[in-house]
């Protein structure tokens, strides 16, 4: 991934809950190191898993999943709060 703004972050977070509710889990894959920062700099890195590579990301455990609405982990105020529609 090269880029990502706002609106991607938006994406992300919209198909982590949606997998959620289906009782799924939505897994990232990315090496990029920007990437991995911008999610822990807004908060997200708590509830969107990233894995190195397509078989650590298919061969990892299920997520703990919370009973508040299906989802591995609530997106923190804070990050609510730094990206624009979350």
């Amino acid at each position: 991934m090269e880029f990502c703004d706002a609106a991607g972050l938006n994406v992300l977070v919209t198909a982590g809950r949606e997998a959620g509710q289906r009782s799924g889990e939505l897994r990232l894959v990315s090496r990029n190191e920007s990437f991995r920062r911008l999610l822990e700099s807004t908060l997200l890195d708590a509830g969107l898993r990233v894995y190195d590579s397509l078989a650590h990301a298919v061969l990892a455990p299920p997520a703990r999943v919370s009973p508040h609405d299906g989802t591995d982990t609530p997106v923190p105020k804070r990050a609510e709060a730094a990206v624009p529609g979350l």
